[in-house]
């Protein structure tokens, strides 16, 4: 598909309102965007700014610095439980190796590719890589969503995308349904892409990677961001773990691209994974504490049904108000200066719900939280009298 053709989600639309609000200076709670509130660790900066110094500003291997590769294969072995070594990574910023991985694996006889719905925004880079997007439902529980995979793999599936922990729904699959998902990519002979951008905020589970259960990578490409776990969103800087074949694609498509990434940047992902994983159990604790106050809130009004928040910073409630979830989100946006994303930014089994971040301060949640229950209160009671008056 050619980019002129790629569908608008309309996420952007309520990002671009939100910062025009922000720009005119007027008052309001946003409550849409993915991004922790947390500074990147200062130690992070220094050793970006020590590198640079140094003379790290040339050009570096498409695939990564050696060193960068050789951390990244002992971090997913050891918390991941990922056999691999540096010859199976490569630095790359998470949404350009979900591209890339795409592109990888298109081009045969097998065209299609099963994504989640509602799920991260993956049908645009699906579309450009050639390939046809074919949709399981990822609201309810983890077995049906095993179920759901398994049954919609065939013989012209190329690969399969796992999303876990979840964006939207902060749902996170149980060991017994990520096995199961594996195991049938495996024996069905296709690829199993698993995004774990998510990996580290996990509330009472255990985050499974795909990729434990095999020896090599052979059936999973593994991908990776520091984005959320480090609160390093601005710096891009990512990791993939794939089997020889497809990771030669995915740097194939570096060389032609952007030749490479930044090498100071490398340096300070690579000093992350090495010595700041006691931020990470900060921003989890932080995180759930949020989790709870989400989870409370909303459950707390009548017309709105959550599900746990297993992972991620995310709620993704189901709401019975009559309206779309685009006009539930400009309306709370424009009546009550709250803003969250519409569930149909993220598919079509999103209709109905809306996406609402906790990843920024407490006082904000809990004040956007009360003008979303303001909102349904006085929606609820308007359409409770058009009902009396029209009975």
């Amino acid at each position: 598909m050619n980019i002129r053709e790629l569908p608008d989600t309309g996420t952007f639309d309520i990002i671009n309102a939100v910062l025009g609000k922000l720009e005119r200076g007027e008052k309001m709670i946003s409550l849409a965007v993915g991004e922790p509130l947390y500074d990147t660790p200062q130690e992070v900066v220094e050793e970006a700014y020590r590198s640079m110094k140094e003379g790290n500003t040339h050009y570096a291997a498409p695939a990564g610095l050696l060193s960068f590769r050789k951390t990244a294969a002992a971090k997913v072995q050891d918390k991941n439980g990922i056999e691999c070594s540096e010859s199976n990574c490569m630095f790359m910023t998470e949404k350009m190796a979900i591209y890339s991985s795409f592109l990888a694996v298109s081009g045969g006889q097998r065209n299609e590719i099963l994504l989640p719905d509602p799920g991260f925004f993956y049908t645009e880079p699906a579309l450009l890589a050639g390939l046809t997007p074919v949709y399981y439902n990822t609201a309810g529980s983890s077995r049906k969503l095993s179920e759901e995979i398994v049954s919609n793999i065939g013989n012209r599936t190329a690969a399969a995308v796992v999303n876990d922990p979840n964006n939207p729904t902060g749902g996170v699959m149980d060991e017994a349904d990520v096995r199961r998902i594996y195991e049938s990519c495996s024996k069905e002979g296709c690829i199993l892409i698993s995004d774990e951008a998510y990996e580290d905020l996990v509330y009472g589970k255990r985050h499974i990677s795909p990729g434990s259960f095999e020896s090599r990578p052979s059936t999973v490409v593994s991908l990776f961001t520091l984005s959320k776990s480090y609160s390093m969103t601005g710096w891009r800087a990512g990791y993939a773990v794939a089997p020889p074949d497809l990771l030669k694609r995915m740097i194939t498509f570096v060389e032609h691209t952007c030749t490479c990434f930044p090498p100071f940047i490398q340096k300070a992902a690579e000093f992350a994974i090495q010595n700041c994983d006691r931020h990470i159990a900060r921003f989890r604790q932080e995180f759930s504490q949020k989790r709870d106050i989400v989870q409370k809130g909303l459950r707390d009004i009548r017309e709105i049904h959550l599900p746990d928040i297993d992972g991620a910073f995310y709620a993704f409630p189901e709401y019975e108000l009559d309206m779309s979830s685009a006009e539930l989100s400009r309306r709370l946006l424009e009546e009550r200066g709250v803003a969250v994303l519409p569930g149909s930014a993220f598919g079509k089994n999103g209709e109905r719900h809306f996406r609402l971040s906790f990843s920024g301060n407490v006082e904000d949640i809990e004040t956007g939280i009360r003008l979303v229950s303001e909102f349904f209160d006085d929606s609820t009671a308007v359409n409770r009298a058009k009902s009396e008056r029209n009975a």
